[in-house]
This record gives C-alpha cells, sequence and structure tokens, in this order.
C-alpha cells in the first residue's frame, strides 16, 4: 500500500536577494514551539512544519512537497542549515514543481494526480500560497468521495502565539461534514444516495447505512419494509440530536435531520394507513413528488386495483367476504388482487381467468362469474381510468418512445 504526505510549501521566512537573485535565509532563523493531539511529535522545536512532517512520518510514508522554484529555494536551505539534512536528502524527487502559480487548471491536474498516486494520504495546508491550499482542498474533496478513507489526516498548523507557537490540528472532520451534507442534501431531494461514502464515526455511517437501504426500497416500490426503516431512521435521528455535543461542528446539517425526520414521520403515516388503495395512493402522490414518474404510475395503478376490490365490489356481500377469505388464505398475493380485480372489471365477459383462487373450485367460479354478470356503480368511469393509467404505466415501462416526459408528468398530475 502507497501512503503519502502531500505537504504544499511556503517561503516561510525567506527574503529575496536581488544580488544573487535567489532567497536566503538566516542562519539564526527562529525555531517555534509546537503541539499535537492528532500526531505524536519526536520533538515540540521546528523552523517550520515542512521539517515536523519529515520527522515525524518519512519512516513510513513518502514525503511529496508541491513547492515553486522559490520555496523550494528556501526549504532547501531551512533544511540544510537547521535541520538534519539526512532526512530530506531525497524529498523533493517525489515532489511537484510548480511553474506557473497563476495556471489554476495545470495546478489541479497536477494535484489530483499525484493524489492518485496513492492509496492512503495525509494532507498538511499549513503554508504555501492563498490559493494553493483551496485547490488541494477541493481535490481532496472530490477524492474523498471517490476514495472514502483515503485520506487519513488534513493537517494544519494553527497559530497560537505569532511565530512562536503552533497547534498541529486535524481538518479531517470536515470531510465527514461534506460528505454528510452531500449525503443528505441528495437524499432529501430524491431519495438517491451513494453507499461508499462514510464517516469516520460509526454512529454516522450506520445512520448513513439506514438512509441507503430505505432507498433501495422504496425506489424498487418495496413498501412492507418501509415502516421499520422509517421508524429506526427516526430513532437514529433522536439519539443523533442527543449526542450533538459530541459533534458539535455537524449542527451545520441539524435542518437536514430534522427534514428528514419529518418525512420519515409522514411515511410512517402513509405505512399505518389501513385501507390498501389509500396507503397506495399516498406513496403515489409522494413518488410523484420526487419526480419518480414510473414508480408513481405504477403505484396509482396498483392503488386503483385495491380501490375496486375494497370499494366497488364489496358492495355485494358475497363478493366481500369471498375477498376477504382470500386475504386472509396462504395464497394471498397484493398482485393479483389489484390486477385481477382491474381485468375483470374492464373485460366483463372476456375475461377468461377466475377472478381469485379457491380451494372451492365451485365458489371460486361462482364469484368470478357474478362479477363478470354484475353491474357495479359507475363501472364505464374506472374501465376508462384503468385503460389510461396502465398505457401510460406500460409506456413508461417500455422506453416510453413516445411521450415528453412533461407531457407525463402533466397526465399523472391530472389522475391524482
Amino acid at each position: 500500500m502507497k501512503k503519502a504526505v502531500i505537504t504544499i510549501l511556503g517561503t516561510i521566512g525567506g527574503t529575496f536577494d536581488k544580488e544573487i537573485k535567489k532567497y536566503i535565509v538566516k542562519e539564526d532563523f527562529p525555531k517555534s514551539v509546537y503541539h499535537s493531539k492528532e500526531i505524536l511529535l519526536k520533538k515540540e522545536d521546528y523552523t517550520n512544519v515542512f521539517p515536523l512532517l519529515i520527522d515525524t512520518f518519512s519512516s513510513e510514508y513518502e514525503i511529496v512537497p508541491i513547492f515553486t522554484k522559490e520555496s523550494k529555494e528556501v526549504q532547501e536551505q531551512v533544511l540544510e542549515k537547521l535541520e538534519d539534512k539526512k532526512k530530506w536528502i531525497k524529498v523533493f524527487e517525489n515532489g511537484v514543481l510548480i511553474e506557473d502559480e497563476n495556471n489554476f487548471k495545470v495546478l489541479f491536474q497536477n494535484i489530483d494526480k499525484k493524489l492518485n498516486q496513492y492509496d492512503k494520504v495525509i494532507i498538511d495546508v499549513s503554508h504555501g500560497f492563498r490559493h494553493l491550499p483551496l485547490l488541494m482542498l477541493i481535490d481532496v474533496l472530490v477524492q474523498n468521495i471517490k476514495y472514502p478513507g483515503k485520506v487519513e489526516k488534513i493537517l494544519f498548523a494553527k497559530e497560537e502565539i505569532k511565530n512562536k507557537k503552533y497547534e498541529i490540528i486535524d481538518l479531517k472532520e470536515y470531510l465527514d461534514l461534506a460528505n454528510i451534507t452531500y449525503a443528505l442534501s441528495t437524499f432529501t431531494k430524491n431519495y438517491t444516495i451513494s453507499s461508499t461514502i462514510t464517516t469516520s464515526i460509526n454512529e454516522y455511517n450506520e445512520f448513513l447505512k439506514e438512509l441507503n437501504d430505505f432507498s433501495s426500497h422504496i425506489l424498487a416500490n418495496s413498501l412492507k419494509e418501509l415502516k421499520n426503516k422509517s421508524e429506526k431512521l427516526i430513532k437514529q435521528i433522536e439519539d443523533i440530536n442527543k449526542e450533538k455535543k459530541e459533534y458539535e461542528i455537524f449542527v451545520i446539517f441539524n435542518n437536514y435531520l430534522e427534514e428528514i425526520k419529518n418525512h420519515m414521520e409522514e411515511i410512517l403515516k402513509f405505512s399505518n394507513e389501513k385501507e390498501d388503495y389509500k396507503r397506495l395512493y399516498y406513496f403515489s402522490k409522494n413518488m410523484y413528488k420526487k419526480g419518480y414518474l414510473l414508480n408513481s404510475i405504477t403505484l396509482l395503478s396498483e392503488a386503483v386495483g385495491m380501490y375496486i376490490a375494497s370499494k366497488v365490489f364489496s358492495q355485494d356481500i358475497e363478493i366481500k367476504n369471498y375477498i376477504e377469505a382470500y386475504r386472509r388464505s396462504k395464497r394471498f398475493k397484493a398482485y393479483e388482487l389489484s390486477n385481477n380485480s382491474k381485468n375483470i372489471l374492464r373485460y366483463k365477459k372476456r375475461f377468461n381467468d377466475t377472478y381469485l383462487s379457491n380451494e372451492d373450485k365451485n365458489l371460486e367460479k361462482k364469484i368470478t362469474n357474478k362479477i363478470k354478470n354484475k353491474k357495479f356503480f359507475n363501472e364505464n368511469n374506472l374501465r376508462n381510468l384503468i385503460r389510461k393509467i396502465d398505457n401510460l404505466r406500460n409506456n413508461l415501462a417500455h422506453g416510453n418512445a413516445s411521450e415528453a416526459i412533461s407531457d407525463v408528468g402533466n397526465k399523472i398530475e391530472i389522475f391524482k
């Protein structure tokens, strides 16, 4: 596994000598005191962060400096005059020379290319030109989305006493913040969430996993598990809110958490609806709002079938009892009940199947014939509705070659 510490070099206290046309540092260049809770330092006094990184990490990591010609001159002098030369003699061989510091496109490409060469990286943004750390951090954000866990630390020397005392801190938690915010914002918009997004905090990883599971179920119109999933997510959000003092940095996405909790409570309300057709209708309406037209029209089609079974056919007590017995049986299939209810009403005399299977074949045949010969209230309107909804669903399910998406959305809106 290739590991590197990638750092941006600055000119620190060097001064430009016009006569020799190069940067120089004085022999008495001052050292500063460093301390850190994030990394174990071998000593506390260094001229700057670069030799500190070499001293701390060079036994396990390649040290990769990103530098201009001027910053290299200064750092070489600092290391040669004031630090242990043996540890840095080959350090610039792995580095990246910045030939034009104003060419942001090339700079970003070079940084990204270097980051891609390693499996694990520690980033240091303590020094360097003001735009270079920004470009580095932008690339780190991208890398962290593509390869979670690759960036181990983002080190920064926080000044405590000007030019004298510094604390080396880790900004890695901001990557967690970026990842979680990205995941939560995409979920609230359209239920999508990347399964690769992870953080350094187990509680949030479990939460993101549950969001991903919920997404998989609802996008597959697998509604059965959503009650349990929504209850679990509500509980997790409540637990996170109780522990938020431990992770104060993450209060920034409290609004996302509250929005997701409110939505899960709405999903729970849908799931607890006793009437099948109402539950399917509410979920259909929800998926339409999220922009999933095929999911929406499919659920709406199922809702119409369930409505026919429970509100149209059940006007007849014998048919109602037959349907309820089927629901209680091991043969029960929700799709069969919905689909056959639509088909037998739509085709009547031309319906050549049995309505719902039953161990008593004579009763099965009797109920099928009774529905075929019985007239129901507004059945012509229902037939037209079934035909329009199912035609639209079939068109969407088979590539939607004939209609614009905006037209499909308008038609679904009319049905609702």
